[in-house]
């Protein structure tokens, strides 16, 4: 919802299996739009297109590479969700097992890996298109730490304060939360356990100058 598909807009799906959040994008983005799905396992890719079949998406592009490394297409993206591997300390009240299998030097290696994931990304945004960031961790080294070396490391590339889109997720939220209370100060999608009834996420929404193309 943050992203913002609209019709006819061509985007990716930089980490998506295991398939939640392609659809989405997919109806967003309509007939005239493109949309593909990239992974790393073969496996898991051949999953999502047999869900994409029962969804009735044939024309979603499924593409296995690393995504980590230069990316292997010739176009540029209207929109580019990269939903990162992470930690996913933000749902340790459904997974408790990560409290014992998560180490501290992990942190600095998914935060290696999340940065470069982000990196590559954003060389195949297009000028006007939007890029959203996300994890499910409350580490800063996984969310603020990469969004800001992205920032450094990206000439033309900005943040944009997500909350823009607060209205889009109003209709989901349990009942008495305000949608704009998931914002922090910078405009990033941040939300906590307990506090907000759900688990603990982190968005950032990024965006290239220039014009927009059709």
């Amino acid at each position: 919802m943050l992203l913002d598909v609209q019709p006819g807009d061509r985007a990716l799906d930089l980490c998506a299996a295991p398939g939640g959040k392609t659809p989405t994008l997919a109806r967003s983005a309509g007939k005239n739009g493109l949309i593909v799905a990239a992974d790393r396992h073969a496996h898991r890719l051949r999953a999502m297109r047999e869900q994409f079949k029962r969804l009735d998406l044939r024309e979603t592009r499924l593409v296995e590479l690393d995504a980590a490394k230069t990316l292997p297409f010739a176009i540029e993206f209207d929109r580019i969700l990269v939903d990162a591997p992470c930690s996913g300390t933000g749902t340790l009240a459904r997974h408790p097992e990560i409290r014992w299998r998560l180490r501290p030097e992990q942190l600095r290696e998914l935060n290696h890996l999340q940065s470069a994931l982000l990196a590559t990304a954003l060389k195949q945004l297009a000028p006007g298109g939007r890029l959203v960031y996300s994890t499910c961790s409350l580490e800063v080294e996984e969310n603020e730490d990469v969004v800001a070396e992205a920032l450094r490391g990206s000439s033309g590339v900005s943040r944009v304060p997500a909350k823009e889109g607060a209205h889009s997720i109003s209709t989901h939220l349990a009942p008495g939360v305000d949608a704009k209370s998931l914002f922090d100060e910078m405009g990033q999608f941040h939300v906590v356990p307990g506090a907000h009834q759900t688990d603990g996420f982190f968005a950032a929404l990024l965006e290239k100058n220039g014009k927009v193309e059709r």
